[in-house]
């Protein structure tokens, strides 16, 4: 039903003329290749979850995961899985929203202050193009608004640039279309070094090919 969903949804854009090429929310219906780092347990399709895999200790175990050391293309693919595995369950789905969002509001003013920022906003940006509730009540405003997008924006200029949250924020501005999505692309590929796996994810992304 999963995949259905995902059809579906990118039928509906390519008859709003949005390219063919989205089949889907691109946040949710596509995997990021993560070349076997650790994450959620997961198979190899966007929706291949473990049936036996306990969601109500989610929460904890993707804090644990998205410590201050692992990649931004790891930290995509785990709120991609954590937002499978939320979904029609809003109580997981609002302890993890409150979880990330509580840990960034202690990291103000931090070096770690731009991933907290970035995972909030990436997983405000998962659930609502995924349909999945939350109650983000108390969390501010601006890491939320615009299904995220915004806060992805504010943690792109806390970290001076990332090359792989520009990636992040271009996979959002291309669902719904926003004026940004083209200087995003730009910026992730020009920060991409030739051969890495930010690279791999540019060109092989479903989203992004031309």
């Amino acid at each position: 039903m999963r995949e259905v969903f995902c059809s579906l949804i990118g039928s509906a854009m390519f008859l709003s003329a949005v390219s063919p090429a989205l089949a889907g929310p691109p946040l949710v219906c596509h995997t990021i290749k993560i070349e076997g780092a650790k994450s959620l347990p997961f198979g190899t399709g966007a929706f291949d979850a473990d049936s036996g895999y306990d969601r109500a200790r989610m929460a904890d175990d993707v804090l644990a995961l998205l410590n201050a050391g692992t990649p931004v293309l790891v930290r995509m693919e785990t709120l991609r899985r954590a937002t499978v595995y939320a979904k029609k369950n809003e109580a997981v789905a609002t302890r993890l929203a409150q979880s990330l969002a509580g840990r960034a509001s202690k990291e103000k003013g931090t070096p770690a202050e731009a991933l907290r920022v970035f995972d909030v906003s990436y997983l405000a940006g998962c659930l609502h193009q995924y349909g999945v509730a939350a109650d983000w009540s108390g969390i501010p405003e601006g890491w939320t608004a615009d299904e995220g997008y915004a806060g992805v924006q504010e943690a792109i200029s806390l970290s001076h640039g990332d090359p792989a949250m520009e990636f992040a924020a271009a996979l959002m501005a291309r669902s719904p279309v926003r004026p940004g999505f083209a200087e995003h692309l730009r910026l992730a590929r020009a920060g991409a070094p030739e051969g890495s796996l930010l690279a791999r994810n540019l060109a092989e992304h479903p989203v992004l090919r031309r």
